[in-house]
């Protein structure tokens, strides 16, 4: 019995190891056609536009996997949802995508990346779990490969412009490049306060998933209650809809499934193993999304050697806080 309970959890694990690393594809996938449609579109407009689009996949997948648990969550898991609804969507993907709208995918899609360790902090003092050696030496390589990508980023737009002897060019390229530094670092801290919801949003998920209902139920709830307060928010610019350009929007629907599934994955992965196991591997996105913008999207954002090198620091980091899983 002992044996046979053991071989199940592994495969629980495994599982979720898996079903993260899908979430981490999507993810990657959502963030690059998020950065083409985000030219075109505003990051509130963009947020409900992709939750408008994501929640009737969701919403079917659950329909038709979990009929019969859609129609019997009870009140207080509703409240649970709405919270994590809230916390994923209207906080978490504003600023994720702001993120990326000013910062580019790189750099916010790297900061992104922190998700887990913050994640896992909180798992920590709020679920009891532990944290190892490894752990710790995971977390120092994933904030040095942070920190290296965004120098590089900053270093890479600020030489994007040749130079010029003109008192008049000199003066105009300091102030672009004020502006750049400025928003790149808006854009990286916007990414971060996205990690730290996205963190919170695990865990109030794990707690959720272990204790009252499935992965499919609580995807489509927090999508919807997300949809529904995000067009609360967003009424005064609901009118901005209508006149968005349809590329712009097609590109952030498109964005919107894809990071929609992300999350329903995601919340497998968390019904299948603990916060320190599923959470970290979503952290390999980066990698992903660097990958895919350098392949389809070169003209788009440049990227340079040394932001690879951070990204893959980032991935060492993950593999050691895996490893290090006491579970």
């Amino acid at each position: 019995i002992g044996r046979n309970r053991f071989t199940l959890e592994m495969s629980d694990s495994i599982l979720g190891v898996v079903f993260a690393l899908i979430a981490s594809t999507s993810w990657a996938a959502g963030a690059v056609v998020a950065r083409v449609g985000m030219k075109e579109i505003g990051s509130s407009t963009g947020t409900l536009i992709s939750l408008i689009a994501g929640f009737p996949v969701i919403a079917s997948i659950a329909l038709m996997v979990d009929f019969d648990a859609m129609f019997k969550v009870s009140s207080s898991t509703i409240l649970w949802l709405a919270l994590l609804g809230f916390v994923q969507f209207p906080v978490g993907r504003f600023l994720h995508y702001n993120g990326i709208r000013l910062a580019g995918v790189g750099p916010a899609a790297t900061a992104g990346g922190s998700t887990p360790l913050l994640a896992a902090i909180m798992a920590i003092v709020f679920l009891g779990e532990q944290i190892t050696y490894p752990t710790a030496l995971g977390t120092v390589a994933v904030v040095l490969g942070l920190g290296l990508v965004m120098s590089k980023a900053h270093t890479s737009s600020l030489a994007a412009e040749p130079p010029s002897t003109s008192p008049r060019s000199w003066l105009a390229k300091t102030i672009k490049s004020h502006g750049v530094r400025v928003s790149l670092v808006t854009g990286i801290l916007s990414s971060l306060a996205g990690a730290t919801a996205y963190a919170l949003g695990h865990n109030i998920a794990r707690h959720v998933l272990t204790s009252t209902t499935s992965a499919p139920v609580t995807a489509s709830y927090t999508l919807f209650f997300g949809m529904a307060i995000l067009t609360i928010i967003s009424i005064p610019k609901l009118g901005e809809l209508l006149i968005a350009p349809r590329s712009g929007i097609l590109m952030m629907a498109a964005s919107g499934v894809l990071s929609s599934l992300a999350i329903f994955f995601m919340y497998t992965a968390l019904s299948k193993a603990p916060v320190t196991v599923a959470s970290p591997v979503v952290a390999l996105y980066p990698l992903i999304a660097m990958t895919l913008t350098h392949v389809f999207f070169q003209r788009l954002e440049r990227i340079t050697a040394g932001m690879v090198v951070g990204a893959i620091m980032v991935a060492i980091g993950v593999i050691f806080v895996i490893v290090g899983n006491p579970t």
